[in-house]
């Protein structure tokens, strides 16, 4: 990029974080009456929506050498814009909690859901389920921007992996049951919708255990390199300082 085009990327990065920050003072201002759980879910997806654009804006920023010395990296910018992020997030998290025992379930309006003596316990315990794996799939998306250790990641997968397997059982579970295909659950294609973003993010998350696996190989190499030369140069003083013996013979 040139300079005129790097200078649009960190321009509309300030955008973006008052775009976070404008969603988020709204949500403050807005009467407890207002955050019910379609509120919450939309403001939680127009959030993600503004920092993914934020983050994929600094990773193109990182590939350009010329920003060293900018006041966007060293004021670590996208730091500030991710601490923004997260607040906004833990804060709707909080109003989730205070919502009333019957829209608890929660996930993108589910309860709207009719709570009827016709929601089987078998619904309930799949939208607890996928609500559960909704807010560890929000987590990942943050700690694939953060570095973490190969460790963390592969916990990740496999915390993912179990909650989805659940999640899938369930889904499986309730198609048989007769009389829900008029759920909400069904109609807004919620298992669906849930899936293609839990296929996005463990893609993500092998890639960048990939990262973490070529940059091992390469610090193995580095350093097997390192010990054949150091061994070389231990046997090379020892060839250097081992004077010759001259033999002479008597004739």
């Amino acid at each position: 990029m040139d300079i005129q085009q790097i200078n649009e990327v960190v321009k509309s990065q300030e955008s973006h974080y008052k775009e976070i920050g404008r969603i988020f003072n709204n949500i403050k201002k807005d009467a407890t009456s207002r955050k019910t759980e379609k509120y919450i879910a939309e403001r939680r997806s127009r959030l993600t929506e503004v920092f993914t654009k934020a983050s994929a804006n600094h990773s193109l920023i990182e590939d350009q050498e010329i920003l060293e010395e900018h006041t966007y990296m060293k004021s670590d910018y996208f730091g500030i814009i991710k601490e923004l992020y997260k607040d906004a997030m833990d804060y709707l998290e909080q109003c989730e909690t205070k919502l009333p025992t019957c829209q608890q379930p929660g996930v993108q309006d589910l309860e709207k859901v009719r709570t009827t003596s016709n929601s089987s316990a078998r619904m309930k315990l799949q939208l607890y389920r996928i609500n559960q794996l909704r807010q560890n799939l929000e987590k990942a998306a943050l700690a694939i921007e953060d570095d973490r250790s190969s460790y963390h990641y592969k916990t990740l997968l496999e915390t993912l992996q179990k909650q989805c397997d659940k999640v899938e059982e369930g889904h499986f579970s309730i198609c048989e049951e007769e009389n829900v295909l008029e759920h909400s659950y069904f109609q807004d294609e919620v298992f669906e919708n849930l899936k293609t973003n839990y296929d996005d993010i463990i893609e993500r998350l092998y890639e960048k255990l990939q990262q973490h696996q070529t940059i091992h190989k390469s610090s193995d190499t580095l350093e097997h390199m390192l010990e054949v030369y150091l061994c070389w140069t231990k046997h090379r003083r020892i060839f250097v300082e081992v004077r010759p013996v001259v033999i002479t013979h008597v004739i």
